[in-house]
């Protein structure tokens, strides 16, 4: 195989084989927050964010929070202090355009994705020629194009902003590297004009930031200069990055009041805390192919301890095949490891997903493709090379293409069901013009039911309500003609990812506290740790009425509950669409 890759052919039969084993994507349609994109850009409700701003998704005053809230856009228990505005203008403006080039016909998005997929790739192949010629560098593209932690910026038009940051930045990365080491006198301005061009586009180019600040302090060239000398290479980066977020902040870019999204400005030891989570987690999909997304639904701990032990695996390996490895593996390893650690620290202020690792991948599929080929070489005389190597070519180069349509085929399903579970609630409650959930854990069967239904632009109801979103067992009473008790079974509200989503669970409830929403007061009757764990809700008017529904997800529909006065029914947990939430 590596003989193969020798081959000066090989990087584009690389790039074919990356390109055709994404084409399953096309078939995904509009998934969850492309829904949001939709309704936006169709300003089907007030507060719409504006088309060059689409990932501003609450409104930037606690006013406008309460009123989000009050009309059901936003569930009781947001914050009105929640903020999460996410400034990518290019990437919002791209996503404009195919709303008018092609409207409703989610394969033309899909399309338009795949070709930055393809300038990615080509971006990348071009980097790795330069940095590691011959079949190191032809394997690391043909790691970079395998990785399942990338089917999301190419297979969901919302995360396509990765994609989009990425070419511009990394070829002002090449564009530095040449001109650092050849005197090119275009890359002195074009490295510049990249980052700035990949942080409009969104805030991913951070990572590739990182990787040029890493080359100016770790690479063969810095370690010919003093300290001070390399600070003072870097320094015009560093003033890129400073302007960057002082422009982000005056955009009133950021976010807070959330647990998933956070800030090291806003609140330096909850960001400190969650970098000590969430990258150990990240290093555990880079280096051995952990799906970390299912930590949505699950303990993070397993990932976290298998990202140390992935790291403690890849120490060991480089130390036994650091005999083998070439100069230039040396050179490239000498910036690309620091620059992949920096740019995963860069990510651990958002939710941690494999999307997340477009960037830093760049610098750990040199890393893997290293380990690889020099294990593969010395296998008959290591043990570790033979069992760690086989490792990594089985999760690396085996399984990955299977996760990687695989993924597609099970996004495409969640995408179908997500839209049939909106389509069929409009029959379900009708003629009721206020809707309450009263336990739906699923996001596809809670949050985005709405949002898929604004998107397609036929809402016939006034409002839907969120009254639970906890993977729990609910036990839900008719206490009076307008009003129900509801409780979670042997779990608090409010602890899961996308509970904590609107707010942080440093914000507390007290007993007592009122919302008012829909209509409806939905009054905490019990805390434990100030998690909710019962909840009263007065609809304003008789349950009875047509014009009001209750209902719960019960794995196939979110169905009609009917209670009768005095009537006590247990709701049982069950699975919906993403399986795990």
């Amino acid at each position: 195989m590596l003989q193969r890759l020798e081959d000066p052919r090989a990087p584009r039969f690389v790039f074919l084989a990356g390109m055709l084993l994404v084409l399953p994507t096309l078939a995904i349609g509009f998934f969850t927050d492309d829904w949001f994109m939709l309704a936006a850009l169709r300003r089907t409700w007030s507060q719409a964010p504006a088309w060059w701003d689409l990932y501003d998704f609450v409104p930037s005053t606690n006013a406008g929070i309460r009123a989000d809230i009050a009309n059901g856009a936003l569930p009781w228990w947001t914050t009105p202090s929640l903020r999460l505005h996410l400034v990518r203008p290019v990437s919002s403006a791209l996503l404009a355009l195919d709303a008018r080039v092609f409207g409703d016909h989610a394969i033309g998005w899909h399309a338009h994705s795949l070709l930055w997929w393809a300038a990615v790739l080509l971006v990348v192949s071009a980097l790795f020629r330069r940095l590691l010629p011959g079949a190191t560098g032809t394997l690391a593209l043909l790691l970079f194009a395998l990785a399942p932690a990338h089917a999301l910026p190419y297979g969901w038009p919302s995360a396509r902003h990765m994609l989009v940051a990425a070419v511009p930045a990394l070829l002002g990365l090449l564009a530095h590297v040449r001109w650092r080491e050849e005197r090119w006198a275009p890359g002195r301005w074009l490295a510049p004009v990249g980052l700035m061009v990949g942080l409009a586009a969104s805030e991913a180019a951070v990572g590739v930031v990182a990787f040029v600040i890493a080359y100016d302090l770790f690479s063969d060239r810095a370690h010919t200069r003093g300290w001070s000398r390399r600070f003072v290479d870097a320094l015009p980066t560093l003033v890129i990055a400073s302007v960057y977020l002082v422009l982000y902040r005056v955009a009133g870019g950021g976010a807070a009041g959330n647990d998933a999204y956070l800030t090291p400005f806003a609140d330096p030891s909850r960001f400190a805390g969650a970098v000590a989570l969430r990258f150990p987690m990240l290093l555990s999909q880079a280096l051995v192919g952990a799906p970390v997304d299912l930590a949505f639904g699950t303990s993070p701990w397993p990932f976290v301890v298998l990202g140390l032990a992935a790291g403690a695996l890849a120490w060991l390996l480089f130390r036994a095949v650091k005999i083998n490895v070439s100069p230039a593996e040396r050179a490239a390893l000498s910036w690309l490891v620091p620059g992949s650690i920096l740019a995963v620290l860069t990510t651990c202020g958002g939710l941690p997903g494999g999307r997340v690792l477009l960037v830093a991948d760049v610098g750990f599929s040199v890393v893997l493709a290293v380990l690889i080929r020099r294990a593969w070489e010395l296998r008959a005389s290591s043990a570790l090379c033979k069992v760690a190597g086989g490792l990594l070519v089985g999760v690396h180069l085996v399984l990955a293409p299977v996760a990687v349509v695989g993924g597609a085929l099970v996004t495409a399903r969640m995408a179908r069901e997500e839209t049939r579970i909106a389509d069929a609630l409009p029959a379900e409650i009708r003629p009721a013009r206020r809707v309450f959930i009263l336990a739906a854990s699923d996001p596809l069967a809670s949050i985005y039911v709405v949002l898929t239904i604004l998107g397609q632009g036929h809402l016939d109801m006034d409002c839907l309500v969120r009254l639970s979103s906890t993977k729990a067992d609910f036990r839900v009473t008719r206490v009076s003609d307008a009003s129900v008790a509801l409780e979670p079974i042997d779990a608090p509200l409010l602890r899961s990812t996308f509970e904590t989503l609107y707010r942080s669970r440093a914000l507390p409830f007290a007993i007592g506290d009122e919302v008012s929403v829909c209509g409806a007061q939905v009054r905490v009757a019990a805390v434990e740790d100030g998690s909710p764990t019962r909840l009263d809700v007065n609809v304003g008017t008789s349950l009875d009425d047509e014009t009001v529904a209750t209902v719960a997800w019960d794995g196939e529909r979110l169905r009609r509950v009917r209670l009768g006065l005095g009537e006590t029914r247990v709701l049982p947990w069950r699975r919906g669409p993403m399986q795990n939430q």
